[in-house]
C-alpha cells in the first residue's frame, strides 16, 4: 500500500470518518503514494470546503467526503514522531522502523536527541549477542539501537 499514514487527526477529519491508523492513498482521486505527492494533491482543494478521501483502513479501500465550513487549507507536513529504540510499534507493520521515525539518542546516534524521558519504558535496548535470533520484528539495522557483542 503506497500512502501516508494517519497518526493524528483534526477535529474536521474525526468528524469525517478518517481515524489514526488509515493510510491515506488518494485526495480527489490524485494518488498519495508520499508526502511529497500529499502534499501536491491538497493544493487544489487548499481554497475548496469539500474534498473526497481514499484511505485504506483494514484491508479495504474506502471513500471519505471531507466537508467543512471553513476552506481546507494545505496539508500539514509533520514528520513521524520520534521512538525510543524500545518503543513498542505504535501501528502495524510498514517496514524498518528507521524509514519513518527517527530513533532517540543511541549507541551508534549519539548526535540524536533523546526523546522525552517522561514515561516509563527502557530507555536504552539492551545489547544482543551476534547471531542469534532478534528479540522482535524487523525494526532496522540492529545496530542503529543495540550494542551488538561477541
Amino acid at each position: 500500500i503506497k500512502g501516508v499514514l494517519v497518526d493524528e487527526v483534526t477535529l474536521l477529519a474525526a468528524a469525517s470518518g478518517i481515524i489514526a491508523g488509515d493510510v491515506i492513498t488518494a485526495i480527489n482521486d490524485k494518488a498519495t503514494g508520499d508526502l511529497y505527492a500529499f502534499k501536491e494533491a491538497t493544493r487544489p482543494i487548499a481554497m475548496s470546503n469539500r474534498a473526497v478521501v481514499t484511505v485504506y483502513r483494514g484491508g479495504q479501500y474506502k471513500r471519505i467526503d471531507v466537508i467543512s465550513n471553513e476552506e481546507l487549507g494545505l496539508a500539514q507536513m509533520e514528520a513521524a514522531p520520534m521512538i525510543n529504540a524500545t518503543d513498542p510499534s505504535p501501528h502495524g507493520y510498514y517496514g524498518a522502523c528507521e524509514k519513518c521515525h527517527a530513533i532517540a539518542k543511541t549507541v551508534k546516534n549519539t548526535g540524536q536527541m533523546a526523546k522525552d524521558g517522561g514515561d516509563v519504558l527502557t530507555k536504552k535496548a539492551p545489547p544482543i549477542k551476534w547471531g542469534v535470533k532478534a528479540p522482535h520484528g524487523n525494526r532496522g539495522v540492529c545496530v542503529n539501537c543495540h550494542t551488538v557483542i561477541q
